[in-house]
């Protein structure tokens, strides 16, 4: 339906025409292919054998998924309370695992086991149906596991505070904050990247208490805090978590489960900068003349969070960045490697990150690429080599037109926590022929 808004097409009819003849298998919504397919058959428009070739392909699509072999799920009530709670577990790991810790000065998360008085506050406390998200259509609301009840459940020596004096009674404060499912999601922009303004102001207020502050933002999308910026000690970034957003959100919050998410994305420090990633091309005049480059004139020009950042409750040490060669042979292979080091005192995941940057290329490319990511669980104390493999599959790049593109000569190459890491080798492609 878009091609006709486009104006690409003049009608449902033509777009249609077109998108079933460009491979689009496949429409939602727009009821145009129901509507004109089969009388643009008939008429010629779309030869039979392009309509066989989509409907093949989405019945290939179903056979694979077994809907064909068993189409409904049928369960006594038993196998569904066993398969409704391992559903419920898994979804409580995964959430956990997409949680990004942005700070933790001081250390003040994890929250102790007792002995402390903590405020909860803000609009997210008890929600549920927020942390489904903008695009969950039939989800069940009353499902969703609260931040209050899962933390009460994690943490029964602490006393949680929730009424007007919460602030005056608490040794620490949480304020659970984010956008709602109405406010994000799908025709939702706003040009304010930060959280809505009576959270910002909220969180200023609660700073004013005097006690450390901990904020939890479940924003769908990478909306920054002022307010959190200038007076939190730790920040979480939960995201919409779904049905066990709680569960995963205090298990973070008590130490259950050590944060090792990482951001897909970077975290602006004012809309002026956007639009603002990691994998930007390299601005003009900057390898002629460096200095000629001085970025913002009222304002840094890195992000407030960089691609790929995320803190855990340990800290961990890259060594340098090596390769097993300095040069790579046409259809060869390096091996890039790193030693991980966990050097705090609790168990942790550490993320290691393999960028590549291609020194001299066809048309302009991005100065480094995110090439691969390993999990590593490690010990206090623990040491243990990343290891990648390069092959020219992470060289490859596409032509305009298409044609696949290798580039003998340099190629930088990086190991480290995010994408701002300086950890760096550099190898060098021999050549192959054209292309490669």
């Amino acid at each position: 339906g878009n091609i006709v808004s486009f104006r690409v097409a003049a009608d449902q009819k033509e777009a249609a025409m077109m998108a079933l003849n460009a491979g689009v298998d496949l429409e939602m919504t727009a009821g145009a292919y129901e509507a004109h397919v089969e009388d643009l058959v008939n008429e010629g428009a779309i030869a039979p054998e392009v309509l066989d070739d989509a409907v093949w392909r989405i019945l290939r699509a179903k056979f694979k998924a077994g809907l064909f072999e068993r189409p409904y799920a049928a369960f006594d009530d038993k196998t569904a309370a066993g398969w409704m709670a391992d559903h419920r577990r898994l979804a409580a790991e995964v959430a956990s695992r997409c949680i990004v810790l942005l700070r933790n000065r001081g250390n003040i998360l994890p929250l102790p086991a007792g002995g402390m008085r903590v405020a909860l506050a803000g609009p997210y406390v008890e929600a549920r149906r927020e942390h489904m998200g903008s695009w969950c259509l039939d989800g069940r609301p009353n499902e969703v596991v609260t931040i209050l009840d899962a933390l009460r459940k994690a943490a029964p020596g602490l006393t949680i505070e929730t009424g007007e004096q919460a602030f005056a009674r608490a040794d620490l404060i949480v304020l659970c904050m984010g956008e709602s499912h109405e406010r994000n999601g799908e025709n939702r922009s706003t040009v304010n990247i930060h959280l809505p303004p009576d959270q910002e102001e909220f969180i200023t207020a609660a700073a004013r208490a005097g006690k450390p502050l901990v904020v939890v933002n479940c924003s769908g999308r990478p909306l920054s805090s002022p307010a959190a910026e200038a007076h939190a000690s730790a920040i979480l970034h939960a995201w919409n978590l779904g049905s066990e957003a709680g569960t995963a959100i205090a298990a973070i919050l008590t130490g259950t489960e050590a944060p090792s998410g990482r951001l897909p994305f970077s975290i602006p420090r004012h809309v002026g900068q956007l639009p603002i990633h990691y994998n930007r091309k390299t601005p003009g005049r900057a390898r002629v003349n460096p200095a000629s480059i001085v970025g913002y004139l009222d304002e840094q020009t890195t992000p407030l969070y960089p691609f790929g950042f995320g803190l855990g409750y340990t800290t961990f040490e890259y060594g340098a960045a090596r390769l097993d060669a300095d040069t790579m042979k046409p259809g060869g292979t390096l091996m890039a490697r790193a030693t991980v080091t966990n050097t705090g005192s609790r168990h942790g995941t550490a993320v290691a990150q393999l960028y590549i940057g291609d020194r001299l290329s066809a048309i302009s490319r991005p100065d480094r690429e995110l090439n691969g990511f390993q999990r590593l669980d490690l010990a206090p104390g623990e040491s243990r080599e990343v290891v990648f493999r390069i092959t020219e599959d992470l060289l490859r790049y596409y032509m305009p037109d298409g044609s696949p593109r290798i580039d003998p000569g340099e190629f930088d190459l990086w190991i480290g926590a995010d994408s701002g890491t300086t950890n760096h080798a550099l190898f060098r492609l021999e050549s192959g022929g054209p292309n490669q």
